[in-house]
C-alpha cells in the first residue's frame, strides 16, 4: 500500500499532515519554524532562571539592600546574552558536532553506498 497523504491545516508556522500507511491513518503536525539549539538554551535559561534573577534596588529607610525582579525584557535579554556566549564557548572547545545535511544522508542511505 502507498501512503497517500493530505495537508489538513496549512499556516505559515504549522502545517497538520494526514497520512496512510500499513497501519492506519496517522496525523503528523509539522512545524515550520523551529528554535535553534542556541534558542532552546535560552529558553531554558529562562525556565529556571526568569523567576529569580534581581537587580539592585538601593536600600530601605534601615540601610539594608533593597532588589527587585529583572523585568521581562532583562531577563530575555541575559538569557540569550548567556545562550550566545555559551554556545560560542562550546563552538571553540570543539564541543558542538557537525551533523550532514538532510541530502547528505539520503544519498548515503543509498544502497549503493
Amino acid at each position: 500500500m502507498l501512503s497517500k497523504t493530505h495537508i489538513l491545516v496549512d499556516r505559515t508556522d504549522t502545517q497538520v499532515i494526514a497520512f496512510t500507511g500499513y497501519d492506519g491513518i496517522k496525523m503528523l503536525l509539522h512545524n515550520r519554524r523551529a528554535p535553534t539549539d542556541v534558542a532552546s538554551f535560552a529558553m531554558e535559561l529562562l525556565r529556571v532562571h526568569a523567576g529569580i534573577t534581581a537587580r539592585d534596588n538601593g536600600q530601605d529607610d534601615a540601610g539594608r539592600a533593597k532588589i527587585r525582579r529583572d523585568s521581562p525584557a532583562e531577563a530575555v535579554a541575559y538569557a540569550c546574552e548567556t545562550a550566545a556566549l555559551a554556545f560560542d564557548e562550546f563552538k571553540q572547545r570543539g564541543w558542538l558536532i557537525p551533523v550532514p545535511s538532510w541530502e547528505e544522508l539520503e544519498e548515503k542511505a543509498k544502497p549503493q553506498n
